[in-house]
């Protein structure tokens, strides 16, 4: 069954409420070979510090298929002759190229799967790649699917595969090749597979898609399997929107910067038929919330304000809003392209760029040519630069400044070879963590108080960089100051005040050891806000005009809490 990436209804038109980026545009040729710029990766296979661009491409409609890596120069632009590789498998089609250091010497290495065998090709560190071997479980069924990630947390990137539809893990040895299988799920038969941490709690979970008939009578059902940190994954939970048809995952990205991984796509309603475009944010209840996209777009946070917005064909933007809508698309260049582009920092400058891809050929390859447009992001806007040389810089929070949570977390990290994970640590507890990344930029939640925070970045191989800040957090609202005895402070909203919706809510609570803090709307029975670990909660509630009675509760693992209650009236 073909999922249409392209097929998306638009929204009315929402306003801008912040500055709008600005770019440069510079462009490059491409000979010999196109690149489909909706499906390549994105990584830095000569360890210059710039994304290089990895993807399939094709000699003619019926011969095999070459993977191609397109080597960055430096200035912003790329080689004009991409290094190419055979994909040594029958004619036929070639998935999206998986990039991972699978043998621990620091160079990224490639993995394609293409008629039910994966191949491998080993990485030199320089944009080249060597021949590749090939790993072919022992099934005689299909590979519908397969990802990398470490799921069992020794800093080995494991192999996820669907053989016959069943999620199974094959560790990584850390030379390149794998372990014996592991079955994720014996019950689950999945066409798709894609890996995030959907519930914040650092242990990576895979989400597995079943495909239905495609007919009203049966949608296309979701898996989520919670992975425990150790390769294995004991807990399963299904989707209960059975609404679902033809629905594709465009992207698994943190859109909101709440440290769980969302789910961005499109799906046809089983029921009206109507396409919409969703992202599926990941909760730490293991649930999920829905909202309804006006634009499929790739993320980047263009005009540096700490939201992610979205690139569009066309060369446009949609920027994202503090409420987490989106604006009416803002037209920043002009060209040629009709695809969706690819986001990244091409030149250095901490700030994402846009790259779109316009195929000029007749023919395939060797014939074909193309040439990239590449939109240098020039905006005023705050960046976070890589160090020069080995080492950390943090750019947010400032050290000794004052600050109100959400805290905004900035940082970029080098190292002599890539970057695997990027962490923030806060007295002793790990509030963040970014893999295969060298930058961070995220909201993490923080309850008032001083704070050492310290940022560390690992690579494969072992190498690992660190600084620590001092930040101190502090309310939002004038003299909201925690209790003394074991209690909570409502800040916000006032007693009986007549407020609108959202409703601002701000709240301290001490218990000697809060575990989770939540509000609760009394009259309707629904839990609004929950916050773990933490007695401090700051956020914002959707509420019906009318009166409202809440309730604040502040738990300990042990059973103790305590209460406080809240009446409003939202006009």
């Amino acid at each position: 069954m073909l999922r249409c990436l392209c097929c998306f209804a638009f929204a009315g038109a929402m306003l801008v409420n912040a500055q709008t980026a600005t770019f440069i545009k510079k462009t490059a040729d491409v000979k010999d070979g196109t690149f489909n710029l909706q499906g390549p990766a994105l990584a830095d296979m000569n360890e210059d510090g710039i994304p290089d661009i990895i993807s399939v491409t094709a000699t003619s409609e019926t011969a095999p298929q070459l993977l191609s890596v397109l080597v960055s120069n430096g200035a912003g632009s790329f080689n004009a002759q991409p290094n190419q590789y055979s994909i040594p498998s029958n004619p036929g089609y070639a998935a999206q190229p998986m990039v991972a250091d699978l043998n621990k010497d620091g160079h990224m290495d490639v993995v394609v799967l293409a008629n039910n065998t994966l191949y491998i090709y080993l990485g030199n560190g320089d944009g080249t790649l060597r021949s590749p071997s090939t790993f072919k479980p022992n099934t005689t069924g299909d590979l519908n699917s397969a990802a990398l990630a470490d799921f069992n947390n020794d800093g080995i990137p494991d192999l996820i595969v669907a053989v016959n539809g069943v999620p199974t893990l094959y560790p990584g040895k850390g030379d390149g090749t794998f372990g014996a299988a592991i079955v994720a799920s014996a019950s689950i038969q999945a066409q798709y597979l894609y890996v995030g941490d959907f519930d914040g709690d650092g242990k990576l979970d895979i989400l597995a898609i079943e495909e239905g008939c495609g007919e009203s009578t049966c949608g296309d059902a979701l898996h989520y399997l919670w992975g425990d940190g150790t390769g294995h994954f004991p807990s399963v939970t299904n989707d209960p929107n059975n609404n679902y048809i033809n629905l594709s995952v465009f992207r698994i990205v943190d859109l909101n910067k709440d440290g769980r991984s969302d789910v961005m796509g499109d799906y046809e309603d089983k029921t009206s038929h109507a396409f919409h475009s969703f992202v599926f944010y990941g909760q730490a209840d293991r649930t999920t919330k829905e909202q309804v996209l006006p634009y499929l777009g790739v993320p980047g946070d263009f005009n540096g304000d700490g939201n992610l917005d979205l690139a569009l064909p066309g060369y446009r933007i949609s920027y994202r809003q503090a409420d987490g809508s989106y604006s009416a698309p803002v037209t920043f260049g002009s060209g040629d392209a009709t695809g969706l582009p690819l986001v990244g920092d091409f030149d250095k400058n901490g700030k994402p760029d846009i790259l779109y891809s316009v195929d000029t050929a007749t023919q395939y390859y060797p014939n074909s040519t193309s040439y990239l447009e590449i939109f240098l992001n020039s905006s005023s806007g705050s960046s976070c630069a890589l160090p020069s040389s080995v080492g950390i810089t943090v750019c947010d929070p400032q050290n000794g400044s004052s600050v109100t949570s959400p805290v905004r977390l900035r940082a970029t990290a080098k190292l002599s070879t890539p970057v695997y994970r990027f962490e923030v640590w806060s007295n002793g507890s790990k509030i963040y963590t970014g893999r295969d990344t060298s930058e961070i930029d995220a909201q993490v939640p923080l309850q008032v108080g001083t704070y050492s925070l310290t940022f560390v970045a690992r690579s494969s191989s072992g190498e690992r960089v660190e600084q620590t800040i001092s930040v101190t957090v502090e309310p939002t609202a004038a003299n909201c100051q925690a209790p003394t005895e074991n209690g909570i402070v409502i800040c916000e909203p006032a007693e009986n005040a007549t407020v609108s919706s959202p409703v601002q809510v701000l709240a301290l609570a001490k218990t000697g050891n809060t575990y989770r803090f939540e509000l609760w709307d009394v009259n309707t029975g629904t839990k609004l806000l929950t916050v773990r670990n933490s007695g401090y909660m700051s956020g914002s509630v959707s509420l019906g005009v009318g009166q409202h009675w809440l309730r604040f509760i502040a738990r300990r693992l042990d059973g103790y809490q305590v209460t406080a209650d809240r009446y409003i009236n939202v006009q």
